[in-house]
């Protein structure tokens, strides 16, 4: 019966050893899975941010706002229009979760929580957005919150950088609000402790928009600035010095074109130089022994100064012989410009003559033209003109006229009764008129030799015309 009690016993102890391991193999696997979920769900958050922060970025480069002001979900997609701007794919949504991240009230962050803070000045439009503090676990300080992760926060943070676009329009910046624990107690004791500077080290947030000062590649979008260097694989280097650029690494920087020119607009300093040619403005030699070397004989000109020096002699004494003979040509070039001076005035006089002539050679060339075109003169023909007349009073019987605007006619002394050529003599005779029209003076019109306006005039009109000459009572003849 003893040694069955303790047979018992010892079965029991050793049940209660495998237990225990199994218990503590258990909670061993249990808190590695539950790392490995913390490190999937932390890395599912990464992707989550990667997403929104993306379409944010392109968002606010393609239609920038022009205000300070706070933007949701609702600025990067709409997903009730079919053709509505989706920045951000509808296979998500305001529900979207970011696991892990909650907010400053302890909300579990979704998409539809998060705010995009725009701030807008001369260099363009920039935001930030506030991914919330990351949290798994424990509740330490007893605030009804699980603590802060900057663990899982920086798992995130990682994959949500890989997933960040090469170019300008959907390349974000990611940042812990807190990057480092420079300052930061942890002491719970400590007057100065600061839980919120403590969940800084687990939020994060992104930066957004076109003038950011880290970006990791060459921007050429037109603000082309950087902050850091470029490095080469083949280990050089190019940084800022200052104001300047430098080149550092164990290898030559050449410039190499086919017409082109490396041109330096200021200085070129140098302790060597090494080349087959070379092209100077000028040339500058600070050495007391000058330049050495081959090639550099070529600048020792002495032997052309002294022919040179020979030329301007003999230029000289060509110029001084020239110059004699100018002085003898000079008083014949006084007279011709006396002679040009006479022939200046008397050509000025010419041009005021011209000048003053030529308003009258226009109106008489514009009234000649217009006496040989009578149809496309501005001076209209005259009418009833006095031939017309003439003719009409012939016609009527009464052939003799006497035209009171010229003294002359057919029956007038000036035309008819001078000379032999009606009265047979040299004596002025006596015009006796007869049968007198009853409707005299008849009225014609004709140009007025001033003007060359249509100008009226009057005639009379006879049935009969004669002369006498003095003491005779008769004439040649009548007419």
């Amino acid at each position: 019966m003893q040694n069955h009690t303790e047979s018992g016993a010892i079965t029991i102890a050793e049940t209660l050893i495998v237990l225990v391991i199994g218990i503590i193999s258990i909670t061993l696997w249990a808190q590695e899975h539950l790392n490995d979920m913390e490190i999937d769900s932390a890395k599912a958050a990464g992707r989550a941010i990667a997403a929104y922060s993306r379409a944010a970025s392109t968002w606010i480069a393609e239609t920038p706002p022009t205000t300070n002001d706070s933007f949701d979900i609702t600025s990067l997609q709409d997903c009730d229009n079919a053709n509505g701007v989706r920045y951000l794919s509808c296979n998500f949504s305001a529900e979207t979760p970011i696991k892990m991240a909650f907010d400053s009230t302890g909300k579990r962050l979704n998409f539809g929580d998060l705010e995009i803070e725009v701030s807008v000045n001369s260099l363009g439009a920039t935001g930030t957005i506030d991914f919330g503090v990351f949290r798994s676990g424990k509740d330490r300080n007893n605030d009804d919150l699980p603590d802060s992760r900057p663990d899982l926060a920086a798992i995130a943070l990682e994959t949500a950088s890989e997933e960040t676009g090469a170019g300008v329009l959907d390349f974000f910046e990611l940042n812990f609000v807190r990057k480092n624990i420079d300052g930061v107690i942890f002491n719970e004791n400590d007057i100065a402790f600061d839980q919120s500077e403590i969940d800084n080290l687990a939020r994060l947030e992104a930066h957004i928009g076109a003038s950011l000062n880290h970006v990791p590649f060459l921007r050429l979008d037109g603000t082309n600035e950087m902050s850091g260097e470029v490095r080469f694989e083949n280990g050089m280097k190019l940084s800022m010095d200052g104001s300047g650029l430098s080149f550092d690494g164990p290898g030559n920087v050449e410039v190499a074109t086919t017409t082109g020119t490396l041109v330096v607009s200021s200085k070129l300093e140098t302790p060597a130089v090494d080349s087959d040619s070379a092209e100077f403005d000028s040339l500058t030699v600070d050495e007391a022994d000058g330049l050495k070397g081959v090639g550099f004989d070529k600048f020792d000109q002495a032997a052309d100064i002294v022919r040179i020096d020979s030329t301007i002699l003999n230029l000289t004494s060509r110029v001084s012989t020239n110059e004699s003979t100018i002085s003898n040509h000079a008083t014949q070039l006084t007279n011709l410009d006396n002679a040009v001076t006479g022939n200046q005035t008397n050509i000025e006089t010419n041009r005021v003559n011209i000048s003053l002539n030529s308003g009258t050679i226009n109106d008489n060339s514009r009234r000649i033209r217009s006496l040989e075109d009578e149809d496309s003169s501005p001076y209209p023909l005259c009418s009833p003109s006095g031939q017309e007349k003439i003719s009409e009073m012939r016609a009527a019987g009464y052939s003799f006229y006497y035209d009171w605007r010229t003294s002359s006619g057919n029956c007038s002394v000036g035309a008819n009764c001078t000379g032999v050529d009606r009265c047979g003599d040299s004596v002025h005779g006596t015009i006796r008129r007869s049968n007198a029209w009853g409707n005299n003076p008849v009225s014609y019109k004709a140009r007025n030799s001033s003007d060359l306006q249509c100008t009226s005039y009057s005639m009379n009109f006879y049935g009969g015309c004669d002369c006498v000459l003095p003491n005779t009572g008769s004439c040649d003849g009548s007419f």
